[in-house]
Formats: C-alpha cells, structure tokens, sequence
C-alpha cells in the first residue's frame, strides 16, 4: 500500500478521537465553548503569521469576506459538534457529523451543477432513512431533549458540508493546507471575545494539559500535514474512501471505552454507515474526481 493512504489513515484516526478527547475535557469539568477554542487555537499558533502575511493578497482576489464566512462557518460545524457530544454522547455525534457526504451530494447538484446519479440518490435516501431511525430511537435513551441533541449532530453535519463547497470554492485560488491555516486563525480571532483572556489562567491539571495539547497538536497541526501530504501522493478519489476510518474510530471507542449503549439506535446508524460508504465509493464507481475532500475539516 502506498505510503501517502497510511498517512491519510492515520489522520482519520488522529481526527475519528475528537469526540472521545472532547468527552474526556467534559469529565474534568470544560464546556463546549473551551473544546472549540483549543480545537482552533492549535492551528492559530501556526496560522496567524501567514494569515496576516498574505492578507493583502485576500483582499486583492476579493476572498477575505468569503475567508470570514468560511471561518464562521467552521465555529458552527465544530461547536455543534461539541454540544451534540456533550448532550447525547459521542456514537450518535460522530454519524451525524458524518452525514456531511449526503448534504453535499445534494448541495453539489444546485450550486456546482454535479450529476445526480441514481445510486447517489438511493445513498443519500439511506442516510436520511438512518437519521430518522436514529431520531426515533433516541427517545428511548434517557436523553432529556433528545430532538435538540439531533438539531445540533445534524448542524453540525450541515456546516461540515457548506465548509467543504467553501473548499471547493478556494481550492482555485489558496492551496488545502494553507487554507486551513487561514481558516482556523480567522475563526480563532472571532471566537476568541467569546471565551477571552479568562481560558489562559484557569486551573489545569496534568492530565487536563495531556488532552488539550492532544486535540491541539495531533489532529489539528499533525492531522493536516499527514493528511495533505499524504493527499499528495495518492488520488483523491481512492482517498476519500479512507475517511469513512474517522466515524468508525469514534464509534469503537466511544462503545468499548465509554460503554455507550447502542439499544435500537444501532438500525440507524446501520443505514447510515451504508450510506456514506457508498457516497464515498461512488467517485471509485463512477471514475470521477473527488472535489469535496479540500474542505476537510
């Protein structure tokens, strides 16, 4: 196997436990306001200088507005995430979140004129079956507001896919890796009012600093290197297949080592899975170009 696939599998893998560090954060007390910024402040600290270095050009290819778009739309995507993970666990968050491949099919028909193929369309009827099915069966956990934990699990997949249009949208202009870096100190400059200077000289323990420069160095600085450079060297196609890695770790681990029960929500994530696996094997059907993958989280 090339190289370049096992240095995008090992980002999914570094990206599949965001969910489970974020969940470890919870138990030591943070709130979803604390998670997102460490979430963006590890790409800030590597981002800002060429943010600021190249913001002239921004402006001149009339891309800086759209930047702050893409940026506010990165806060939604991840504190969405977040507070679905907080209200309602990490195996139902992380197949929500994964249902950005659905959301895109459908936004690539209306916005970038994107066939529709038959068999996308019966992928995306499974993803949608596996959402209802997993709204249904939520009542049956002891949730209190379980259609609110769906809201925020489905924003949370419906950001992930505007943010990728983004990507697609900026790809002719800023390569992948740079624009992450810009993203992520756009979005760490707006966010930063909402938790202020207060984040810095709180209480940490060790193991508090473990987990948070976990989620700032491995899949934030380390993730993006290994995944676009593993992108580098292999076909976009063949790699997207290898993100369907990143839901499957966190439900692994959320179900072996934080004992989340499954119950009947099993049925839906069931149909779920089916469809994004087969919305990412469809590129590999079809012989077409993954176009989606520069937005990648």
């Amino acid at each position: 196997m090339s190289i370049g696939y096992l240095f995008i599998s090992l980002s999914c893998v570094l990206w599949g436990l965001l969910g489970p560090v974020a969940e470890l954060l919870y138990r030591s007390g943070f709130n979803a306001n604390d998670v997102v910024f460490f979430r963006l402040f590890g790409v800030f600290l590597i981002g800002f200088i060429p943010l600021f270095k190249d913001i002239v050009y921004l402006y001149s290819k009339r891309l800086f507005y759209p930047l702050l778009l893409f940026a506010l739309f990165t806060i939604i995507e991840w504190f969405s995430f977040f507070t679905s993970v907080k209200l309602n666990g990490i195996f139902i968050s992380v197949l929500l979140l994964y249902t950005a491949p659905f959301f895109i099919t459908i936004f690539a028909k209306y916005f970038f004129k994107e066939k529709l193929t038959k068999w996308l369309i019966f992928c995306v009827f499974l993803g949608f079956l596996g959402i209802i099915l997993l709204f249904a069966s939520s009542y049956d956990n002891t949730s209190q507001n379980p259609s609110i934990t769906m809201v925020f699990g489905l924003i949370s997949g419906i950001s992930y896919a505007i943010n990728s249009m983004f990507g697609k949208y900026f790809s002719n202009y800023v390569l992948p890796f740079k624009l992450t870096l810009y993203r992520f100190s756009a979005a760490t400059l707006i966010y930063f009012p909402f938790v202020g200077f207060s984040i810095f000289f709180r209480t940490y323990t060790f193991f508090n600093l473990v987990e948070i420069f976990y989620l700032i160095f491995f899949p934030g600085i380390l993730a993006y290197f290994l995944f676009y450079y593993g992108l580098s060297m292999v076909e976009i196609s063949k790699a997207a297949v290898f993100t369907f890695i990143e839901p499957l770790v966190g439900s692994i681990v959320a179900i072996i080592f934080f004992k989340e029960s499954l119950g009947y929500k099993l049925f839906g994530a069931f149909f779920i899975c089916l469809g994004i696996f087969g919305t990412l094997l469809n590129p590999l059907l079809s012989n077409r170009r993954v176009t989606w993958i520069n937005g990648k989280k």
